[in-house]
């Protein structure tokens, strides 16, 4: 599976956030962040996880597994949960007939104290 690595700029204002609508591994944010919340808008087609972690080369997954849905279901969901190492999402297509992943927004927030330096007077 193909590996993509994300890298947005930091907004601002709020938060990041990226649709993903092809079968991959996307790495979305290294390091410690916020999950805020994702949406599936095409439905009942292949499978959608998102892990605290990092792929291998090989694209096998060590981290944690946050969350699974087999097959994608329609919604907006909101987690606001903390990621310690990686967000990563992982889409998988269906193999039926219209053999499509689905097609996901997601949000969330890098951890902004480890992106700042704080001087000490």
């Amino acid at each position: 599976m193909k590996i993509h690595e994300i890298n947005l700029p930091q907004p601002p204002i709020g938060n990041k956030i990226f649709c993903a609508q092809e079968s991959g591994i996307y790495v979305l944010e290294r390091g410690a962040c916020t999950w805020r919340g994702m949406a599936n808008t095409r439905i009942g087609n292949g499978s959608l996880s998102v892990y605290d972690g990092l792929p291998t080369p090989e694209g096998q997954l060590t981290g944690k597994l946050l969350f699974n849905s087999c097959p994608a279901i329609l919604g907006m969901y909101m987690f606001d949960g903390g990621v310690h190492e990686a967000l990563t999402l992982v889409l998988h297509e269906s193999g039926g007939v219209n053999n499509l992943p689905p097609c996901v927004t997601i949000t969330w927030a890098p951890d902004r104290q480890q992106k700042r330096k704080i001087e000490q007077v």
